[in-house]
């Protein structure tokens, strides 16, 4: 039995393998189309044949499948591009306002303290390492006070859980206290003014910041009115 295969566009008999030979011939101009299509590059147009066969729809139909895989690839980028530029518009909004609040908050006289709800240092600005004489050394991550002790004005050191900042913690209330010391790195100690308040987020307390000035100037002052007048 012979392998034919009847009527094709000129109407004769051709063997199978003619038959496959004739359609790897019209369909081999899109090997390179849809190997494109496969490595998501749809950067090629498909060789539509100028002479109408049997092949032209399928060429008519890739090529528009091609064009609407463009528009969407548009469309995409468009929207990535456009996402992209906002992304970069907040980053640097955000940058100029860290930027700003370091400026502030390195700039002010007093002494600023930013801890977890564990004490553990977040941040301090340029005033308060200067009072406790902290030098270039970093305190990020060290447990308030660790070595820069706070004691009463008999130079006792002041519980962990009565201190201004632990009650503030503790009460979820702001703490105002002039009644203590702390100490410089170097062991000497000077009073301080402390003003600690919770943060709260969702509800919740998750750290503190304490504000705190030398009062030092101020103490001796009252303390020697308090000796002319005991002594008037």
């Amino acid at each position: 039995m012979t392998d034919t295969i009847q009527q094709l566009e000129d109407n004769k008999q051709y063997s199978k393998e003619q038959v496959e030979a004739y359609i790897q011939n019209k369909l081999y101009p899109l090997h390179d189309i849809l190997a494109s299509i496969a490595s998501s590059d749809f950067s090629n147009d498909v060789p539509i044949p100028q002479e109408e066969n049997e092949f032209s729809e399928l060429y008519v139909s890739i090529q528009l499948m091609i064009d609407v895989i463009r528009e969407h690839v548009q469309e995409l980028e468009e929207f990535n591009q456009a996402l992209e530029d906002k992304v970069k518009e907040k980053v640097k909004e955000l940058a100029e306002s860290n930027e700003m609040n370091e400026a502030i908050l390195s700039n002010i006289g007093d002494g600023l303290i930013v801890m977890d709800d564990e004490l553990k240092i977040l941040s301090i600005n340029s005033s308060a390492k200067k009072m406790l004489s902290v030098g270039k050394n970093s305190l990020e991550g060290v447990v308030w006070p660790a070595k820069y002790t706070v004691t009463d004005q008999d130079g006792n050191a002041v519980p962990i859980k009565e201190l201004p900042v632990s009650k503030a913690l503790e009460m979820n209330e702001v703490v105002i206290d002039d009644s203590k010391m702390f100490t410089r790195a170097d062991g000497t100690r000077f009073y301080v003014a402390i003003t600690a308040s919770p943060i709260i987020k969702s509800d919740e307390v998750v750290g503190a910041i304490v504000v705190f000035r030398d009062i030092t100037l101020e103490k001796e002052i009252d303390q020697a009115k308090s000796e002319f007048v005991s002594l008037a």
